[in-house]
């Protein structure tokens, strides 16, 4: 996820939905995203409703890419048939 700086109003709405606290508001004016906490949840870009629609998908690298498979609600394993954070043990 990223939230693009040039369009981003600095509302604020976005940031009660990331739920690791990744996203904050900037020195600069913007909302952003810390990329050493965020887990690619998708949470932020599915519920905040951002009024300039900043929030962005962004293709994620390896190991970025395992972290934004399994912490996605909405995909589903191949293997074991569970959806990302369908857990517990993946909650906690």
């Amino acid at each position: 996820m990223r939230i693009n700086t040039e369009t981003c109003l600095d509302c604020g709405d976005c940031i009660p939905y990331c739920p690791v606290g990744a996203i904050y508001s900037s020195d600069n004016g913007y909302g952003a995203i810390d990329m050493d906490e965020c887990v690619e949840c998708g949470v932020c870009l599915r519920n905040a409703d951002c009024p300039s629609e900043s929030i962005e998908e962004t293709e994620n690298p390896w190991p970025r890419s395992v972290r934004a498979f399994f912490s996605d609600p909405l995909k589903e394993h191949k293997e074991t048939r569970i959806p990302g954070r369908g857990t517990e043990e993946m909650k906690t």
